[in-house]
């Protein structure tokens, strides 16, 4: 899509999805050790360790994200300028980028989310359904979201859809994963009342 609006835009595009990379990248480091945290304790039947790694790990991505976000937010000039798209004595593309690093940092925190839930839920062995849930979060609502915005907000548009995508995906897998761990209480209630 961003092809549709031109080369400088293609390649902002490009230069936003580093941006956006750079804290996937973090993210999905804690991930990792958060679905390997959970396996183990989800093997052991040990739901309030499930729950315990779960609650942490949210609250370290979100606020290192959150962080993150601010500085992109606060600071995006100085994040523009690391790349370097200009000559000696021009701004326009360093300026361009700044105008629209705010709209990515905004989609780091559902990011993270999103990430982590379906990591964790992975360490709980349910795949499936997050797969499900992505391609409703990315397809359903980020694409049509991006397509729509696009003709009125070019690349800050489509980076808008992308942000719903995102947001859509995380809260859609944040559900399952609050359900699911309600449910394997349930379960485990009853098995344990049962036995």
């Amino acid at each position: 899509m961003a092809g549709f609006i031109g080369v400088t835009a293609l390649a902002l595009h490009q230069i936003l999805l580093q941006c956006l990379s750079f804290t996937w990248n973090i993210n999905f480091g804690f991930s990792q050790a958060a679905a390997i945290l959970v396996g183990k304790e989800f093997g052991n039947n040990n739901l309030a360790g499930v729950k315990a790694v779960s609650k942490r790990s949210f609250a370290l991505v979100t606020i290192l994200s959150a962080v993150l976000a601010v500085v992109f937010i606060v600071w995006p000039e100085a994040i523009a300028s690391l790349f370097q798209l200009d000559g000696e004595g021009e701004h326009e593309l360093t300026d361009m980028l700044a105008s629209l690093i705010w709209v990515v940092a905004l989609s780091f925190v559902v990011d993270a989310w999103q990430l982590l839930a379906i990591n964790l839920l992975r360490g709980m062995k349910i795949v499936v359904l997050p797969t499900v849930m992505t391609a409703i979060g990315y397809w359903v609502f980020g694409l049509p979201a991006a397509w729509l915005l696009m003709s009125r907000y070019e690349l800050a548009g489509i980076w808008g859809g992308i942000l719903v995508g995102l947001a859509a995906t995380g809260l859609l897998l944040l559900a399952q994963l609050v359900f699911e761990l309600k449910r394997t209480k349930l379960d485990t209630f009853s098995n344990a009342h049962t036995a």
